[in-house]
């Protein structure tokens, strides 16, 4: 009775052949060997996505093999056999490349217009949601446009970023021909991939409309995200990707809608026949469009040596924070302040002090001071290029954070005493009573701030260094400028000229003829 049941079952059943059911899961566990080893050269994120891509894709590629799942069911056409009419002759052979020969699958595609034509509509509404960003965050329509012609126009990357701003939201003739070009070939290049892709992939609820507005989509803007720094360092700085994400679902819904309408065409069977190997037209497309995207848009691929890294030789050096660096802040201070010399990121020494007074002091020193002469025309080894570059920048304070903020007053002392004048220690000595020994002690011995009636300090310290240090203070230790009443008495008064004079007297003196306390 059984036999009976299954011959029944076998006999209702349509004639027909099991066929290899099409599966993605290969491209899967591909995509994600490919982005273990793009992990290995880039950043570890890509090692992470494309462990778990080898998992899923084995486990759904093993799952798609068990038996009863691997294969489906064609039923054999009805058409029948026409009657061989005999004639006479050999019998002809079939030959590679021939129809009948073979066929391969899937049998039928879309035609390469489709995929065309999708990423064409895909192009056209995909700046939408990138045009809405814009204006809704503050800037202009040209700035998205400029944002992806910055993967090919150099200088951008380098502006400061005001400017930056400025340029991304101003129009620019060839930004705008380097973007549209840059979306056409994406757009159709993707529109190509995508009408060669969706017929392999396997049936899942929502078919490849899933897999052509939300999946590839999503999967494209994660690669993206992580070769965006490389590819376009601009663009990641800028781009939001919430409406990245957006724009790239609206491309995908309008190139899969388009693609999937479109009605596909038989695959003609392929052979090496006697012309050689065939290859579809639309795997090469798509070959040339991903080559010369690797290969043309960008040249910021991993590896490729930084030209700001390279070995730059001394004399060629022209920005002034790596000349101060090398060359003063040894003895400055790294901005210029709390270093064992002078202070120069001082608001009143800068506004006191002339950019020529400055290159003269660079480029042949201070006598009778730690202060070398740096000028090659003195023996240094700086030209005068790069003196000016240390004069310019001391003098217009470029460094990251100036330190000090005090109000130059117009009648602040001259750095340099005026010609024929001279100081006299005795009256010197009531100046310093008002205006030092709060902090230095009575004459010049103890207090909080330490003696400066000491004999290393005043040896290593010119006449020079003591009238400036008594003008602009050292804001950077806390020391008072000429015109601070801070730590002093209530009767205290800005220093004049001759009181600054009177008081660097009164400290030569006590170099010449040391304390014995």
């Amino acid at each position: 009775m059984a036999e009976a049941d299954s011959k029944q079952s076998l006999e209702s059943q349509p004639r027909g052949v099991k066929m290899p059911r099409p599966t993605a899961w290969p491209i899967v566990l591909g995509l994600g060997i490919a982005l273990l080893a793009l992990g290995v050269a880039t950043e570890p994120a890509f090692s992470i996505v494309g462990g778990v891509l080898v998992a899923i894709g084995l486990v759904g590629w093993i799952v798609q093999l068990l038996p009863g799942r691997g294969h489906e069911h064609e039923a054999l056409s009805e058409l029948k056999a026409a009657p061989v009419t005999a004639r006479p002759g050999m019998v002809e052979q079939l030959k590679p490349g021939v129809v009948g020969y073979r066929f391969q699958l899937p049998e039928k595609v879309h035609p390469i217009s489709a995929g065309i034509k999708g990423g064409i509509l895909g192009g056209l509404l995909m700046p939408i949601p990138a045009f809405i960003w814009a204006i809704s965050s503050g800037h202009s329509l040209w700035f998205p446009v400029n944002l992806l012609a910055g993967l090919v126009l150099p200088g951008l990357p380098d502006m400061p970023r005001k400017e930056l701003l400025d340029q991304l939201g101003a129009f620019h003739p060839w930004g705008l021909v380097c973007g549209i070009i840059l979306h056409v070939m994406m757009s159709i290049g993707f529109g190509l991939i995508g009408g060669v892709l969706l017929p392999t992939l396997p049936q899942i609820p929502g078919g490849p409309v899933v897999f052509g507005s939300i999946i590839l989509p999503l999967l494209w803007s994660g690669v993206s995200y992580g070769l965006m720094n490389l590819v376009n360092p601009l663009m990641s700085d800028f781009v939001d990707w919430r409406w990245y994400v957006v724009s790239q679902f609206v491309y995908g819904v309008a190139t899969s809608i388009v693609i999937l309408r479109s009605e596909k065409i038989p695959i003609a069977p392929r052979g090496p026949g006697e012309g050689g190997p065939s290859i579809p037209r639309g795997w090469l497309g798509c070959l040339l469009f991903v080559s010369a995207l690797l290969g043309g848009c960008s040249d910021s691929l991993p590896g490729k040596p930084d030209p700001k890294e390279a070995y730059k030789l001394p004399q060629d050096i022209k920005n002034f924070k790596v000349l101060f660096a090398q060359r003063c802040a040894g003895c400055h201070g790294d901005d210029g302040t709390l270093g064992p010399g002078p202070p120069l990121n001082d608001a009143i020494y800068c506004a006191l002090v002339g950019e020529e007074d400055l290159k003269k002091v660079i480029g042949s020193g201070r006598d009778g001071t730690l202060m070398p002469a740096w000028a090659a025309t003195s023996g240094g080894p700086l030209t005068e290029e790069q003196v000016a570059i240390l004069a310019k920048g001391i003098k217009q304070r470029e460094w990251t954070s100036p330190a000090s903020s005090q109000t130059v007053l117009p009648a602040a002392p001259s750095l340099a005493p005026p010609a024929g004048a001279s100081g006299d220690a005795r009256s010197g000595e009531k100046v310093f009573a008002v205006a030092c020994a709060e902090c230095h002690g009575e004459n010049g011995v103890g207090g909080d701030s330490g003696s400066l009636n000491d004999p290393a300090f005043l040896a290593l310290t010119s006449d020079e260094s003591l009238r400036r240090y008594i003008i602009t203070g050292r804001s950077d230790l806390g020391m008072p400028d000429f015109a601070s009443d801070e730590g002093r008495g209530s009767d205290f008064k800005p220093l004049t000229e001759q009181q600054v004079s009177d008081l660097v007297a009164l400290l030569a003196k006590w170099r010449a003829t040391p304390s014995s306390d």
